[in-house]
């Protein structure tokens, strides 16, 4: 629990004082915060932003960044690394086979397809052409919306 009614004298501002606390007793305030924050981000099994925590700090300090960049900064990251792992997982659970490009395909498999096409037709440059004029043609209920 902390309370609020402590004000910083240099900026009018609330200070966040822990409950318990003694008045007057300064300890490096700034030092024991970055040391809960680390705590936190251990506790929280964030070790991404925990990496990246003293680099942030140092671009605080030298104002290239506010509080509340920084703070963006270390959750996108931790965000982009959870993402990265879910979909590794999901790729795994799904028993998938090796991602296949076009690059590695070999075409003597099938002779009679043409290479320079296929290539053409998978660089969408077809598309270009046709903008905005286009008739799709199908059954009753079979995606045919562009």
């Amino acid at each position: 629990m902390a309370c609020f009614n402590h004000a910083d004298e240099q900026n009018n501002r609330p200070v966040l004082i822990p409950a318990g606390a003694k008045l007057g007793v300064t300890s490096h305030p700034a030092a024991s915060r970055v040391d809960n924050i680390r705590r936190s981000l251990v506790h929280l099994k964030m070790p991404r932003p925990l990496k990246m925590l003293d680099p942030t700090i140092r671009r605080i300090e030298q104002w290239q960044i506010d509080g509340i960049e920084a703070i963006d900064d270390l959750l996108a990251k931790e965000l982009s690394l959870r993402e990265n792992r879910r979909v590794k997982a999901a790729l795994r659970m799904a028993r998938l086979s090796v991602i296949k490009t076009l690059a590695g395909y070999d075409f003597s498999v099938q002779p009679s397809l043409d290479r320079d096409r296929v290539m053409e037709l998978a660089g969408l440059e077809t598309l270009s052409i046709v903008q905005k004029s286009c008739i799709c043609w199908g059954r009753r209920g079979q995606a045919k919306a562009t």
